[in-house]
């Protein structure tokens, strides 16, 4: 059975009686006096002026989960001792200028703001926002109305800031170059994200050969960047580029992508969505631990990716593939994965990768058991044999035991008999979040993971057409008698 509900701390216990006493209480007095007076202050000292910026935060938390966050509430929360704060979690009360505004003037400690998706703040008002920032080393505005003009004062405001994204925002080349001009403030930055802008590969450039110590720069051409660099400028700026620990590479030329790799021998991340001829360089990437491949051609997988899975596999902790995939194989060369995330059809086992799996005692060695993510999503709807579980998914499902967070998307061949298969031999005891999306599993399997114990905190039922509202509604009432600590959800 999942863990029962404990007693709270009495720090939890406390935030969630001033979180109730908000409006009658803790705020009545400012609202009544000032809101309700349409009076707006700059400045406002009032009950959590000496809280410290942990304990504000986790009482934002608190009023975001018993769902009682108001706007007014935050005039109070927001003060000068603040130094981490994530508005992209509350934007339904804070997503606007005025909120902005009082972040800029009363929290200039600020090191770490997270604006994503706050699309109602304004050009004018986000870099009103940033001028108080001057303590900042960890920026988010991706999703925003973020400028040019933003980035001009960033690079002039920002001295302490290492960490910056910007993705999908309306931020071009000229916003990029004033970071990297002689007046910026901000040659410290060791991370920039201006994927999905306006941005060319002439700004991508001008920071790359400005930065010193930027190593993480995600933006889609950044392979044909670091190609031109090095036809045009040689082994100069060759050297420049081997500080970089991240690739992204797509719509890139081969040939760019070939030569980037091979000048990027620091390089722990990478993400490509063209391997035709370009895995054999991977090879030589020591430090390689995260793998995404993006593409949906044929075999690819057979072909291309097992082939570099056998020289680095026992390197690799993260892996992500948007293609065929071959479980056994993946389990054969990759010992040490901690997340695999797999969208599209798998792969059957052909007759020497049977006798392969025989001859290495796969199954002997445990394979996935430092697992702990797994998603896999099929994606194609005319998947043929789409009634029928993957026996490379039964095995990943059978030994991943320390599997932490577990997601299958529509995978029409989990029935309950597969389910049981999978359960004689791992019970899932450590898994505390589970996704069911469009699967066959019935209430019997959902009542079999009810009555095991284990550490289940969260369990997503999506689109499964044998699970009713009834059967939803009797685990709402079992949860509630037992006191299982556990969220349920249906739709």
């Amino acid at each position: 059975m999942p863990m029962r509900k404990g007693v709270i701390s009495l720090k939890n216990s406390c935030l969630r009686n001033v979180s109730r006493k908000m409006d009658s209480l803790w705020c009545a007095d400012y609202t009544r006096n000032f809101v309700d007076q349409e009076i707006r202050c700059l400045y406002v000292i009032g009950p959590f002026e000496h809280l410290t910026s942990d304990l504000i935060t986790e009482l934002i938390d608190t009023l975001l989960e018993m769902k009682r966050l108001k706007r007014n509430h935050l005039d109070l929360l927001f003060h000068d001792y603040l130094e981490k704060l994530d508005i992209s979690t509350c934007r339904m009360v804070a997503d606007n200028d005025e909120v902005a505004r009082h972040i800029g003037l009363r929290c200039q400690k600020l090191k770490e703001l997270n604006i994503n998706l706050c699309k109602r703040m304004s050009k004018k008002v986000l870099c009103l926002l940033v001028e108080g920032l001057s303590n900042i080393v960890s920026l988010i505005m991706s999703n925003t109305n973020c400028s040019d003009r933003v980035l001009v004062v960033i690079a002039q405001t920002c001295n302490k800031i290492r960490h910056l994204n910007v993705q999908n925002t309306l931020v071009t080349d000229t916003g990029v170059l004033s970071l990297s001009t002689g007046e910026s403030k901000c040659l410290g930055l060791q991370s920039l994200d201006v994927s999905r802008c306006k941005v060319t590969n002439t700004g991508v450039e001008a920071v790359l050969k400005s930065l010193p110590d930027l190593q993480w720069v995600t933006y889609e051409g950044i392979c044909d960047v670091i190609g031109e660099l090095l036809i045009r400028d040689g082994k100069a700026n060759g050297q420049q580029m081997c500080r970089l620990k991240k690739l992204t590479a797509q719509g890139c030329k081969r040939d760019n992508i070939q030569a980037a790799l091979m000048c990027c021998p620091h390089l722990t991340t990478v993400c490509l969505d063209n391997i035709d001829g370009c895995m054999e360089p991977l090879c030589g990437l020591e430090r390689l631990t995260c793998l995404e491949i993006y593409d949906n051609r044929q075999n690819v997988f057979e072909s291309s990716v097992a082939p570099v899975l056998e020289k680095i596999g026992t390197q690799l902790h993260t892996l992500v593939l948007h293609c065929d995939t071959n479980f056994t194989v993946i389990g054969l060369c990759c010992p040490n994965l901690i997340s695999l995330c797999c969208y599209d059809s798998v792969s059957v086992m052909n007759d020497f990768q049977q006798k392969q799996l025989k001859s290495q005692n796969m199954l002997e060695k445990a394979p996935f058991s430092h697992l702990q993510i797994l998603k896999f999503t099929r994606t194609h709807d005319d998947w043929s044999d789409s009634e029928v579980m993957p026996e490379g998914l039964v095995i990943v499902l059978s030994y991943c035991k320390q599997v932490k967070s577990l997601e299958l998307k529509r995978v029409h061949g989990l029935t309950d008999d597969v389910f049981f298969q999978v359960f004689t031999v791992n019970k899932f005891t450590e898994t505390e979040s589970m996704l069911f999306d469009s699967c066959s599993i019935t209430d019997v399997s959902v009542r079999l993971l009810l009555h095991q114990e284990s550490a289940l905190k969260s369990l997503l039922l999506l689109n499964c057409p044998d699970i009713t509202v009834k059967n939803y509604n009797s685990y709402k009432k079992v949860i509630a008698m037992s006191n299982f600590n556990l969220k349920i959800e249906y739709w």
